[in-house]
């Protein structure tokens, strides 16, 4: 891959360790609350909601650039198909 971007494995590996991190925390705060109710201080919910909004941007970056990346490489071989498809009826 070039130095302007990562592939989608390199994003997923480096990205989804917080996600990880916030699951852990989570199955952690509903194992110590057996209840019905289970209580986080706002400061808590707004890391977990920032810590998913990054993820879903970069997400939502790396897929956007994977995809052009993915129709440019189809248009490229959609033209030289064209272009040898047409050279063989100039040789015949």
């Amino acid at each position: 891959m070039d130095s302007k971007g990562i592939s989608l494995d390199e994003f997923v590996h480096r990205k989804l360790q917080p996600i990880k991190v916030l699951v852990g925390m989570l199955n952690r705060e509903m194992e110590l609350n057996q209840g019905e109710t289970i209580e986080l201080r706002r400061s808590e919910v707004d890391d977990l909601l920032t810590t998913l909004e990054l993820f879903i941007e970069d997400f939502d970056r790396v897929s956007n650039v994977t995809a052009k990346r993915m129709q440019s490489k189809s248009q490229f071989v959609k033209a030289e198909q064209k272009s040898k498809a047409a050279s063989v009826k100039h040789v015949a």
